[in-house]
């Protein structure tokens, strides 16, 4: 009984021993993350230390400096596509880098635990599951689950007026930027983070036949108390784009923006093919 709780203690306290030590800023951790595919793609990476003294200094705990949401293609290894070293990157595979709650709940303890400033949902091109979404066929339980993660993307580009050749690619970016709003609305630690500035959550695109990974949005959050309904019955139906009020909750309230490359002044004020014919 005594080793069982000696070990209980032992665990909590490598688990959560960097709860209260933030170590990278917004810019540090983008940096890391710009140069590192850089070097990938130029097929120069660094020489990392991952020998023994490194794996023991990291049992002591962690201090990664983004958290990666990704596909698990065997194509989209994240520490190789940034150049990262052992306990650098917090990384979160899933078919399809969709974000049901299990992904969430990695995200929540990555921020809120962790404090990475980063967090990237990242697509990929040629990626299957999407494909798979686009094919419109219905698949064996679980797989037909995760497909559907998906298809709610392939809706929204199929209402934007995309075409046959552009679809494809289109709900890939669709997918990843769906993924990276999830987390900001799904999750308080990342919700509170971003809107103090200290955290910023991000979607990109990593090309599969270049190496290089393609940034598009970085997300904010504001979250503004909402007002209280009026005392008085209403007499008329709400109109169908006014959603709503339930004065328990916050709204969150999320603005987009085109990423190229991070700049100082940005992380401060907020710190082609078908589906049905894609190969393996």
């Amino acid at each position: 009984m005594l080793r069982i709780l000696v070990s209980i203690i032992v665990f909590c306290g490598v688990a959560f021993a960097n709860d209260d030590a933030p170590t990278w800023t917004v810019d540090q951790a983008m940096t890391n993350l710009q140069k590192g595919n850089e070097r990938f793609v130029k097929g120069k990476p660094k020489v990392w230390d991952s020998g023994a003294a490194k794996r023991e200094h990291l049992a002591a705990g962690q201090t990664p400096y983004a958290c990666i949401i990704s596909c698990s293609d065997s194509r989209v290894p994240p520490e190789q596509i940034f150049d990262a070293s052992l306990g650098e990157l917090f990384v979160i595979r899933v078919a399809g880098n969709v974000t049901p709650k299990e992904v969430l709940a990695s995200a929540d303890y990555a921020v809120g635990h962790l404090h990475c400033p980063v967090v990237l949902v990242m697509g990929h091109t040629k990626c299957g599951a999407v494909g798979a979404a686009l094919s419109e066929s219905d698949f064996p339980e679980p797989l037909n689950t995760l497909v559907n993660e998906i298809r709610p993307s392939v809706e929204a580009c199929q209402s934007k007026g995309y075409g046959t050749d552009d679809l494809y690619s289109g709900v890939i970016k669709e997918n990843a930027r769906n993924g990276a709003s999830t987390l900001i609305s799904g999750s308080l630690a990342i919700e509170q983070a971003v809107s103090e500035g200290t955290c910023v959550v991000l979607s990109a695109v990593y090309d599969i036949e270049t190496g290089e990974v393609s940034w598009q949005s970085q997300l904010s959050a504001v979250t503004t108390q909402k007002t209280e309904p009026e005392s008085h019955p209403v007499t008329e139906a709400p109109k169908a784009d006014e959603p709503k009020s339930d004065p328990s909750h916050k709204s969150v309230a999320k603005t987009e923006r085109k990423v190229d490359k991070i700049s100082s002044e940005q992380s401060q004020a907020n710190r082609k093919n078908n589906g049905s014919k894609y190969k393996h």
